[in-house]
């Protein structure tokens, strides 16, 4: 056998090795709601949510027609947003209990649509992820730029390609990272709402402002009704912060009763800094 034909079957090898390893680390474990209690106004007041006064004619026209401020907010995303830097804060429940919070920077980009997830605190099988849509392919599928943490990563010091439907890549969640970001986000929001929209105890409101991350924000509660005949959803609430200058969703918490007594997702973007022109290199 030639050096080089040793060396490949080496690569060969210690990939599959890798790959049954990352295997072995992935945990598919999903909560389901059981409450049937209504809203309760408590947990809104613990927010210190302001409500709209008179005067606030933007925050008026917001609290008349929810659906349609989001809409807007796509709208206003497309014209004005084209790439952003920020710290992702992040904690979804693992079984019957909250995970471990995590903290990523991240940095992200529209056209080619690029996304570079880089673990601060707490990674959960990644230290990062990079995918920029059509870079890496193979067999048909999007690939993403895996680099494992802990003791995986000393079999793969440059990171290996999966695909971005893997559950390595996915971590078990609803949304993969091709549908990350603020218009991802709202878009995903829209269409639950429109879908759900002629169906009893459905409801989405805006409830006030509140500061979240040192902005002012609108706070939305939409109310999903259950049981979910898809048994694709669990997130009984969620409250959205949304930004009020930028109209983005800043922070959004998922809980699986409509009394907002079990998180099961908190997600915070901090430190946002809009169109700071990242290029190919930054991914």
């Amino acid at each position: 056998m030639s050096g080089s034909s040793k060396k490949r079957r080496v690569r060969v090898v210690a990939g599959s090795y890798l790959i049954v390893a990352l295997c072995s680390c992935v945990n598919h474990q999903r909560n389901s709601p059981n409450s049937q209690r209504r809203p309760s106004d408590a947990l809104v007041d613990s927010l210190q949510v302001q409500a709209i006064s008179s005067d606030d004619n933007e925050g008026l026209a917001a609290a008349h027609d929810p659906l349609r401020l989001l809409r807007d907010a796509i709208v206003q995303y497309d014209s004005k947003i084209h790439d952003y830097r920020c710290r992702f804060l992040m904690q979804t429940a693992k079984g019957d209990r909250l995970g471990d919070p995590q903290e990523i920077a991240v940095k992200f980009r529209e056209i080619p649509y690029s996304v570079d997830m880089d673990w601060i605190l707490n990674p959960d099988g990644a230290s990062r992820v990079t995918y920029v849509a059509g870079r890496w392919t193979g067999n048909g599928k999007q690939l993403a730029m895996f680099h494992p943490s802990g003791v995986l990563g000393v079999l793969a010091p440059l990171g290996v390609k999966l695909d971005i439907r893997s559950p390595f890549v996915t971590q078990d969640r609803d949304h993969g990272i091709d549908e990350f970001g603020f218009r991802n986000t709202l878009l995903q929001m829209v269409q639950t709402c429109e879908r759900a929209v002629e169906i009893p105890d459905y409801s989405l409101e805006v409830l006030g402002s509140a500061m979240l991350a040192e902005r002012n924000c609108f706070v939305l509660r939409r109310l999903l009704p259950y049981p979910d005949p898809t048994g694709q959803r669990n997130d009984r609430m969620m409250l959205m912060y949304l930004d009020r200058k930028w109209l983005v969703p800043i922070g959004c918490f998922e809980y699986a009763d409509n009394d907002g007594s079990r998180l099961i997702g908190s997600f915070v973007t901090a430190d946002v800094e809009f169109n700071v022109g990242l290029t190919d290199a930054d991914f």
